[in-house]
């Protein structure tokens, strides 16, 4: 598809940073500040809060700010709804996108202010990322190998919401994310603009990705729930494409195997039992997945295999 440039946003891009937020007067404050300090200041940070039950109004509303901040709450409808509405607010030519327990280094924009200027076709511009935990500590970020999402990307690093900026007006075009998802929503918006448009990945870590316990707790089952209507979704991005498609079916064999894998050490055996079925669908001739079913069936092994799998157990 071919991309007209726009010349203004290229020689000086406009960052409109959108910022949702559910709940997170822990780490809204720092997230911001991050923003605050960058080398090459936003346009404007917009935060849209997701229904918060907690003081995240006052925590961002006691922080006085250059560029502007606006506020905007709204009833719970998940990230997509909120980022979308965040960026019907935006102004700017770009679309900076910060989940609200992330963080950027100071460098951020203005490498990727650079990396608009360089490649006058890219539409995304997404770097790498350093892990922190809760207290803002280094951490290893898992990074899951997936052979789809490397097809599409044509790199080992997948873009999340907070490595990347977008042209505004493509992501009008594309009608922005998939509201319906309440999970992965992100994954399947930037692998439908890839599909489409020229991006460019920025191999430098120019932001922390947050891992911290009320995130993994809701990971999983929000994770699998969302599957069905992705797999739907990227199916119909395949095409008639072997090689994607190839590729996709590898991608879900794996995922239905992770997630098996998952609630049999929880000992939620109707769920790993179903998701190893899904599994056959994808990749009809898995002993191993074959051998994990059948250990749901059968207590003393199965207890053996949890105890010994254990240190691998998320919630």
């Amino acid at each position: 598809m071919n991309v007209q440039t726009c010349d203004p946003s290229m020689v000086d891009p406009r960052f409109s940073v959108i910022i949702p937020v559910f709940n997170g007067q822990r780490f809204i404050g720092d997230a911001i500040r991050s923003v605050l300090e960058q080398r090459y200041p936003a346009h404007e940070i917009i935060v849209i809060d997701d229904g918060s039950t907690d003081s995240t109004r006052d925590a961002v509303r006691n922080l006085a700010t250059t560029p502007p901040l606006r506020y905007f709450y709204q009833s719970n409808q998940g990230p997509a709804v909120a980022r979308n509405n965040g960026a019907r607010q935006a102004t700017g030519d770009w679309l900076a996108f910060l989940d609200a327990d992330d963080l950027w280094q100071a460098d951020k924009l203005l490498v990727q202010a650079d990396g608009i200027r360089h490649d006058a076709r890219a539409v995304m511009i997404w770097c790498s990322f350093d892990g922190i935990d809760e207290s803002g500590q280094p951490k290893s970020a898992q990074k899951q190998k997936d052979p789809f999402r490397s097809l599409i990307f044509q790199s080992a690093v997948f873009p999340i919401p907070s490595t990347t900026v977008v042209r505004r007006d493509i992501f009008e075009t594309l009608g922005g994310f998939n509201p319906a998802l309440r999970r992965s929503e992100d994954a399947e918006f930037f692998m439908r603009l890839a599909a489409q448009f020229p991006s460019r990945f920025i191999n430098q870590p120019l932001s922390c990705y947050r891992v911290h316990e009320r995130q993994a707790s809701r990971t999983v089952r929000a994770k699998t729930e969302s599957w069905k209507f992705l797999y739907e979704s990227l199916l119909k991005l395949c095409g008639s494409d072997s090689a994607r498609l190839a590729a996709l079916e590898i991608t879900a064999a794996r995922n239905h195997t992770y997630w098996g894998k998952l609630y049999l050490r929880r000992g939620e055996l109707q769920e790993a039992r179903r998701h190893f079925r899904l599994s056959f669908a994808h990749e009809p001739f898995s002993w191993p997945n074959l051998r994990r079913w059948m250990l749901s069936y059968l207590p003393l092994i199965r207890e053996f295999y949890r105890r010994n799998k254990k240190h691998a157990t998320r919630s």
